[in-house]
């Protein structure tokens, strides 16, 4: 992560619920490329709050969460809305986009029940 790089937020990928900062951002870095520092979250109906680097003990991902990134471009932080564990597993970030599986956020809000070490967790 150099010089070049710039702060973003963005969506999440519903793959993500019930996991934690820290199980995210490994994703993100390892998978994805992107540095995810914080996220933002709904304190009630009218305020967002933002975390950086929320403890297990206090946050877990929900629907609807947006990351804090540090990232190279916009485009580069597209890919944590569109990460699908079961079609972009094997998958370079480079590779990865909005997926035609039907358990897509972006088709029926269905969200996978497996982590990224392949258990189960939900």
């Amino acid at each position: 992560f150099g010089a070049s790089n710039e702060l973003y937020t963005g969506a999440m990928s519903s793959d993500f619920v019930d996991m934690t900062f820290g199980q995210v951002a490994e994703i993100c870095l390892i998978k994805l490329h992107i540095l995810l520092i914080g996220v933002e979250v709904d304190n009630d109906i009218d305020s967002t709050g933002i975390l950086f680097n929320p403890s297990p003990s206090i946050f877990r991902f929900s629907e609807n969460t947006k990351g804090i990134f540090i990232a190279q471009n916009p485009q580069a932080v597209k890919s944590a809305a569109y990460y699908c564990y079961t079609c972009h597993e094997f998958a370079t970030n480079h590779e990865i986009s909005k997926c035609n599986c039907d358990k897509s956020k972006y088709h029926y809000g269905y969200r996978h029940s497996q982590t990224p070490d392949g258990s189960r967790n939900r």
